[in-house]
């Protein structure tokens, strides 16, 4: 509680949708979330609101005004006629005090710039008073400066009590603002347990590396779909076949054999394949045994 912890890991690897089952928004395929002790099923929906507060990737502009936007972070708090108290209004204008945005409160959203426009969505989750707020990419669309501003901001939400999980890409902001940070890969944490640094730097290069080669392939620069004799590779089901049967393979077989039928004619060394897989200086004693497509499919 009162930290700060960021998913990272590459696209698709479902860091959004762990927030939005988090949240309730999606069912749950197995397991429990519980909150202070209490299954999420067993709250009523206002009831969570008041503890739990998102903020969505993807977010219309309405036609309002900046302070009727943080107004709606009231909501949960409101009666039935909806209308807002004393407290509410004190509430809104702290929440817009402390993020910089009451001089923005009179102005149409569509009037502000996208570093404007994403402390006024954290001033109306603020005003939601939640001791959970869940923010998924706070920082896209935001250019260099203005992703450090919101970030120090997010730190100053944080300093007030608040727990904060966020997606982020952004390696050298979520390690520069997070208590914690977790890696998924391929819907599943990556380092399911403590590491080390060193590991974890690994870790993290690889993550890099999966993220260059989904660039790559989603900028057009590669196929969906891999083949090498009777073996086939899909990228977006991330599947393998031989000979028309499914085989199962790790994450690691997985990327290794991309890349090996990415290049089906090179040979690597064990070396050449940490680096250029996961972006990391390999550790074992072996690193001048070769590699080709042929050796894997033999293993398969």
């Amino acid at each position: 509680t009162g930290k700060i912890t960021s998913l990272i890991g590459p696209n698709g690897c479902g860091k959004s949708t762990l927030l939005r089952a988090a949240c309730g928004l999606l069912p749950l395929s197995g397991g429990q979330l519980l909150y202070n002790g209490r299954e999420l099923g067993r709250f009523g929906r206002k009831e969570f609101a008041r503890l739990v507060s998102i903020l969505p990737q993807t977010r219309d502009v309405p036609s309002i005004r900046a302070e009727q936007l943080v107004a709606h972070g009231r909501y949960p708090h409101l009666g039935f006629g909806r209308d807002l108290a004393k407290a509410d209004r004190e509430k809104i204008a702290w929440a817009m005090e402390v993020t910089g945005t009451a001089p923005l409160a009179e102005k149409e959203l569509s009037q502000l710039s996208g570093g404007e426009r994403q402390r006024v969505y954290l001033a109306m989750t603020l005003a939601q008073d939640t001791d959970i707020l869940f923010l998924d990419e706070p920082t896209t669309y935001l250019d260099i400066a203005q992703k450090y501003e919101v970030m120090e901001l997010i730190q100053q939400i944080n300093s007030l009590g608040k727990t904060v999980v966020m997606v982020l890409h952004d390696l050298p902001l979520a390690f520069s603002y997070s208590h914690h940070v977790a890696v998924l890969e391929k819907g599943a944490a990556a380092a399911p347990a403590p590491v080390g640094c060193k590991e974890l730097l690994h870790l993290l290069a690889r993550v890099e590396a999966q993220l260059r080669r989904y660039k790559q392939f989603s900028g057009g620069g590669g196929s969906a779909v891999l083949t090498h004799g009777d073996l086939t590779l899909d990228r977006e089901g991330v599947t393998v076949t031989a000979a028309g049967k499914p085989v199962t393979v790790t994450a690691r077989e997985f990327d290794i054999l991309t890349l090996l039928m990415e290049h089906p004619k090179k040979v690597f060394t064990r070396e050449q394949l940490y680096e250029q897989v996961w972006g990391g200086e390999y550790m074992g004693d072996d690193n001048t045994v070769n590699v080709h497509i042929s050796n894997l499919r033999a293993e398969l």
